[in-house]
């Protein structure tokens, strides 16, 4: 007979960590490479009358704009993946086991 140890909770990352966690560090490496970019002396900066956002404001904007969405998002994934995990959940509980198929 086989020594087969289930793969509890603890052992393995959270498919909700990882789905938190990849949107998260993608939008921070934006933020750091978008504010380090710093309008030149001399150049018209802002919104209108043909100027250029620079990287900061851009972010600034960009995070305005697209917060909502985003979280929206990810909301949705956390959904998904709850769903999927109930759904496996309750499959496992309905298969037999070999006991069960002996009785």
């Amino acid at each position: 007979m086989e020594n087969t140890t289930p793969v509890t909770a603890s052992k393995r990352i959270s498919p909700h960590a990882i789905w938190f966690a990849l949107p998260v560090t993608v939008f921070i490496g934006l933020v750091v490479a978008a504010g380090r970019t710093k309008p030149t002396p001399g150049v018209c900066s802002g919104i209108g009358w043909g100027c250029e956002l620079s990287g900061s404001d851009a972010a600034a904007v960009a995070a305005i704009l697209l917060a909502l969405p985003a979280v929206c998002v990810l909301l949705a994934g956390h959904v998904v993946i709850a769903l999927v995990q109930r759904v496996r959940r309750n499959a496992d509980s309905s298969t037999p086991t070999q006991s069960d198929e002996l009785c």
